[in-house]
């Protein structure tokens, strides 16, 4: 009998994006969905949650399983932490750690629902926290938003290079309190969702 040969997939790009609630989990699962298998075909993306809801400890967890990974003889291309602000504790450290070990942020001030609202207006309006961004959203441009029962990928794909644009504008705009010594934690509002979502549409 002839042996019939199965071709192995190479993965050459195995991505790590954690994330440190279900809004940037689902948000996200819409963004691989959305490649397709063609697209998908060579690319190994994981896209986790963490049960520690803060930054740091988002953070801490890249690296332990990057180390991971690299001891399994599988390590990881490109690691991507997402997490917000929402005025939580050990931001600064959470920043200050992923440069340090190298690993990406797609970071968000105060909240998600401020790289949400870009998608619909050029803005530097800063929220007190996450509810009032939420509330913003809801009231003035997405009033069925709910942070976990829609895929927000997709509801807003149409409007993403808008929000590319905006966020893009909106980093120039705090570009110069950076440049004068303010620490990126400090920086409202911010966001680099944006270049999450080139990174992963660029592959």
């Amino acid at each position: 009998m002839k042996r019939v040969r199965i071709k192995q997939r190479h993965i050459y790009q195995h991505i790590l994006m954690l994330c440190e609630g279900d809004t940037e989990y689902i948000y996200l699962n819409g963004l691989k969905q959305s490649l397709g298998r063609d697209r998908q075909r060579g690319i190994k993306i994981e896209i986790e949650t963490f049960k520690k809801h803060d930054g740091l400890s988002l953070i801490k967890e890249a690296v332990k399983r990057v180390i991971k990974a690299r001891k399994e003889g599988n390590p990881y291309t490109s690691i991507w932490a997402v997490f917000d602000h929402d005025n939580g504790a050990n931001i600064r450290e959470a920043i200050d750690l992923s440069m340090k070990k190298g690993i990406n942020i797609g970071y968000s001030k105060i909240s998600i629902e401020v790289w949400f609202i870009l998608h619909f207006r050029r803005t530097a309006q800063v929220f007190p926290n996450g509810e009032a961004a939420e509330t913003f959203l809801r009231t003035n441009h997405l009033n069925t938003y709910h942070k976990t029962k829609t895929d927000h990928f997709t509801t807003l794909k149409t409007a993403l290079p808008t929000a590319i644009v905006n966020a893009t504008w909106l980093r120039q705009q705090k570009q110069f309190e950076l440049d004068g010594g303010t620490g990126l934690h400090e920086i409202d509002p911010y966001t680099t969702m944006d270049e999450l979502i080139l990174f992963i549409q660029g592959i």
